[in-house]
This record gives structure tokens, sequence and C-alpha cells, in this order.
């Protein structure tokens, strides 16, 4: 019979000693290699060195590999950033119009597509949070077709909601909708993790939905981190995706995250990995093969109900 564990700490022994072997084994394959290549290199020292080169070979074209994924992936950066998608939006909605039907791969009027945003935090602050909002506050989709959600943890205690007041303050009038929600500690059943939180501010959100009269099928929802900082023309390149797709509530749509919103602020260590992060993130996304939601993320509102 298959296990599972339905959270990070099994009460089962037999599980617990499952996942604890499961977690230490990339560590142990990592060591025994290092540690019995140290150790030939005195008994055979001849098999070590083809070893070595073998294996040098082998990261010399992973990284030839790695390099020219990650020319096509910066290339199409800089192409789609100097697309105007708005004005591809508004090409959309023209045709379809002037044509007079409605095709299963177009939405017959891009402003009938709302963004909905939802944005997860516990104790992050108002610096960090503010330039998340400023960033969906300056993108170039129409904010009077954009509903913020604002998803506090109740855990978080008074700071918590006294940080949601003052955003509340500052961005309700910004948008068609903004949300503040409170996910409530000690749901029974129920991980303190972020899906949690986010799963709760969705329902609230649906609530709002449907009081506006707003069909799903016409709603992008978004979850981001709570330190996303979009570009300006994410929200109408996504709507563009989005519009044409004839699959779209089969879809998610997967941005490409770039760790570098503070990069000068951190030690260089940390700006190596984070720089390599980005790198790895830009080839990722030329590899259609290899695609998966990661973080912040989207998908058809219709589909997430």
């Amino acid at each position: 019979m298959p296990f599972t564990f339905p959270t990070s700490k099994p009460k089962n022994r037999k599980d617990y000693y499952i996942q604890r072997f499961v977690e230490i084994l990339p560590g142990i394959i990592t060591w025994s290699f290092l540690i019995i290549s140290l150790y030939l290199a005195f008994k055979l020292p001849f098999a070590i060195a083809i070893f070595i080169i073998i294996f040098d070979l082998y990261w010399m074209v992973k990284v030839f590999y790695i390099t020219v994924f990650v020319i096509f992936g910066y290339r199409r950066i800089k192409i789609w950033e100097k697309i105007d998608w708005v004005g591809k939006c508004e090409k959309l909605g023209n045709q379809s119009q002037a044509s007079g039907t409605r095709s299963l791969a177009l939405i017959s009027d891009w402003r009938d597509l709302y963004h909905l945003v939802i944005i997860p935090t516990y104790e992050e602050g108002l610096e960090i949070l503010e330039p998340t909002l400023d960033s969906i506050l300056n993108s170039d989709y129409p904010k009077d077709r954009m509903i913020i959600v604002a998803a506090f943890e109740e855990r978080a205690g008074e700071e918590a909601i006294e940080r949601a007041k003052i955003l509340e303050e500052k961005y309700k009038d910004k948008f068609f909708g903004y949300l503040t929600t409170l996910h409530p500690d000690g749901i029974a059943g129920e991980a303190k993790v972020k899906g949690a939180n986010a799963s709760w501010a969705a329902e609230e959100a649906r609530i709002f939905l449907d009081e506006k009269k707003i069909k799903y099928e016409n709603v992008v929802v978004s979850t981001f981190d709570s330190d996303t900082c979009v570009h300006r023309k994410y929200f109408s390149c996504l709507a563009y995706q989005f519009m044409t797709n004839p699959k779209r509530l089969q879809c998610s749509y997967q941005p490409l995250p770039l760790y570098n919103n503070n990069i000068w602020q951190t030690n260089s260590i940390v700006r190596v990995i984070m720089t390599s992060s980005s790198f790895w993130q830009i080839m990722q996304s030329v590899r259609y093969n290899k695609m998966v939601t990661f973080s912040s993320h989207s998908m058809s509102f219709k589909t997430l109900v």
C-alpha cells in the first residue's frame, strides 16, 4: 500500500525514517563521490584521472548548452519588452467586432478581461509590500480592470492588521477592487502555509466577483510572492496570451522570475546565487518541455474554481 505524507512531520515511525532517508539521499550521494574520489586517487590514479577528464568534458558541454539557451532566452526577453501588448489586445477586440463573430480563441472585448492578483503575506513589512503594489499600479493594463487581494495572516498579530490598514488606505481607490483578507489561524486540518492563505483569499475574491456579476471565465487570477515586482507590460502581455489561447482554461501561465530586486544590498555570495538562479530561469523559459508552475503564476479563475 503506497504511503502519503499529509504533514511535514509524519507520526508513523516507518514513514518518518523513509522520509528522512529520502531527504539525506542527495547529500549522501554527493559526499560519497567526493570521498571515494579522494580515496581512489591514491589506489587507482589513472582511472580517477580518466574519470575527472570525462567529468570535466561533461560540464563543458553542459555549460555550452546552458549558455546557448540563456542567450536565446535573453534575446526573447528584449524582443517581447518592445512589443505594444496593449495595442495588440485592442486590435484583437477590433477584429472580433469587425467580423461580427466570437471566436473560441478570442474574448470579444479585451476590456471584459479582469486581472485578479492575490498577494499572500505573513510578516513582510511595508518596505516589501509597497514596491510590489506600486509595480502593479505602474503597469500598463487599465487599473479599472484589476482587482487586488492583500491576503494577511491572523497569526501575524496586530502588526499585520496595522500594515493592512495602511495599505488599504493608500491603494483602495487605485484599482477596480482592493480587498484585504485575514486568514484565520487554527483551521482544523489545515497546514500553516502560503497556499492556505491564498486559498482563503481566493474564496473571498469569488464572493466579490459574484457581487459584481463578473464571469469567472473573464478573470485571470495571479498569485504572487509578497516581494514580486512585475514588469510594467506583464499584465497586458498575459492578457494577450490568454485571449488568443483556445485552450485557455486548460493552461497555466508562468512568468520568468529574475532575482534582482535588492541584489546590490546583499553580500557577494548571495548575488552569485541569485544571478545564477536568474540565468537558470532564463534558460528554462525556452525549454518548453521543462515548463512547470513556480512561485508567482497565473491561470483562469474559472479553472481554479
